[in-house]
């Protein structure tokens, strides 16, 4: 997590041309940390301007457009030709953009809330100083406190409409557990950039077990396939299919309908060990009565022993996202102890 906190800023380099150029370096390089494509590098610098979360990286490009545009708000706007004509480009989006946010129906946490408020409010503190030709000192102390504002303003002009785009995509397309898009409250609800991050890349499929390092040859001899009707259309994997075993999982037709809603951990034999939870029993003995109906299900859902490596938190299933998120008991224990009363929300 250091190495993020640690990769250099541009200086306002915005418009001297090409603009892009230190960009797409920068970007490269905090791709290079994350350790896969499991996220677009613009998408972790979208937690702090986008979900409102303290201590993210930020993007170059609009980190050097708002140094430009403080610059020409405090009368020391410089640069090749055109760019104080450029910065007062910019700073008249920011405005516009203020005044169309303040006058629209506030959105819903973590897009609105209490920092978007005060982005709108400073910015047009500042132009209202502007406008009553105050002193080029007064706006600039204006501005200073607007800083953060016009990041977020200038974001969300060129930024937002892509990130909500790419999150929604993401959501409808995960394999294991397709949705709305409701979960990207989630993050914002971690405060920080290291806990958000965290959750990010669980969200996103970045917790990685031992099986997607299976080759393009072993994947092309032992592909997925439903262990109740087999289909192709893998829904939830218990085990991932090898040269040498098949694999263990199902696709959605063949899932109890009870169990999309609370993932396949009701079935796991860690359940045993955590009888002690409160309300643990009486939830797992309801799933799986709902469930009676389907006896295919019990005969196939947990194998004695996966092909890679187990989760580490209840030794069975294959550790990963996906498995933490459907298919762990421990993690459905934990959540249970956290809100009594209040099933996991899977």
């Amino acid at each position: 997590m250091e190495c993020l906190r640690s990769l250099p800023y541009p200086l306002p380099l915005a418009y001297l041309p090409p603009p892009s150029d230190f960009s797409i370096t920068w970007a490269g390089a905090l791709q290079d940390t994350l350790r896969g494509h499991w996220c677009k590098a613009s998408q972790i610098t979208a937690l702090g301007p986008g979900l409102q979360i303290r201590g993210c990286p930020r993007c170059p490009l609009t980190a050097s457009k708002v140094a430009f545009v403080r610059g020409w708000l405090a009368g020391r706007s410089w640069g090749p030709p055109g760019a104080e004509i450029n910065a007062a480009s910019t700073w008249n989006r920011c405005t516009r953009w203020a005044r169309e946010m303040r006058d629209a129906p506030p959105e819903p946490p973590p897009w609105g809330g209490p920092k978007r408020d005060t982005a709108i409010r400073r910015i047009l503190a500042v132009e209202d100083a502007r406008e009553s030709h105050d002193d080029l000192p007064t706006v600039s102390h204006l501005a200073k406190s607007a800083n953060p504002g016009i990041y977020m303003s200038l974001w969300e002009l060129s930024s937002r409409r892509s990130h909500d785009e790419w999150l929604a995509r993401r959501a409808a397309r995960r394999r294991w557990l397709p949705s709305n898009g409701a979960e990207w409250r989630l993050p914002a609800t971690a405060g920080r950039f290291h806990h958000a991050f965290h959750v990010l890349r669980l969200l996103l499929g970045g917790l990685r077990g031992e099986a997607r390092s299976r080759s393009t040859s072993t994947r092309a001899s032992a592909p997925w396939a439903c262990s109740s009707c087999r289909s192709p259309e893998v829904r939830w994997a218990l085990s991932t299919p090898c040269t040498d075993t098949g694999g263990v999982g199902w696709c959605t037709l063949c899932i109890p309908p009870r169990l999309l809603d609370f993932g396949f951990w009701a079935w796991s034999p860690a359940i045993s060990s955590l009888t002690h939870v409160p309300g643990l029993p009486e939830l797992v003995a309801s799933i799986r009565a709902d469930s009676a109906a389907h006896p295919e299900w019990s005969s196939f859902c947990w194998a004695d022993s996966a092909n890679f490596a187990p989760c580490p938190l209840c030794g069975h299933g294959e550790a990963g996202g996906e498995h933490l998120l459907c298919g762990c008991p421990t993690v459905a224990a934990a959540w249970l102890l956290l809100a009594p009363g209040a099933p996991p929300p899977f």
